[in-house]
């Protein structure tokens, strides 16, 4: 069945694949359409496809640990970039480590830019490697 869903939402986008937020409104299209969940059931699959998930850790247990394997599993991000993190992460002081635990994937756009960037500003190096075809 998520094949059917997968192939038909993509069939509709036109790259193949979603780049931008309005592909994803074409698969709730494509989720109403088949009728089988339910209109939250349908805003959970749309944040999953987004690569985000409601059962983060919760803020008191977020540590280095953690956020590595959310790095690692959910956002798939190359070794050394994780290894970049880590080492920044560790480089931190105490209070700014706490700080970026209990803000680590829970701004809104509104949020960061009033000033929760702050917690980030020292992973503002962290160099991504580019990829190419």
């Amino acid at each position: 069945m998520i094949d059917k869903i997968i192939n038909e939402w993509t069939y509709q986008l036109d790259s193949g694949y979603p780049t931008k937020d309005s592909d994803y409104e074409i698969l709730r299209s494509v989720l109403q359409e088949m009728n089988i969940l339910s209109e939250q059931e349908i805003d959970q699959t749309i944040y999953q496809a987004k690569g985000l998930y409601e059962q983060e850790p919760e803020k008191e247990s977020l540590n280095i640990e953690s956020i590595q394997s959310i790095l690692v599993n959910t956002l798939r991000l190359p070794s050394d970039v994780i290894n970049q993190i880590v080492s920044t992460y560790n480089g931190l002081s105490t209070t700014d480590q706490q700080l970026f635990n209990e803000n680590f994937r829970t701004h809104t756009i509104e949020s960061f830019v009033a000033k929760g960037w702050q917690a980030f500003k020292e992973f503002f190096l962290v160099k991504l490697l580019e990829t190419c075809c």
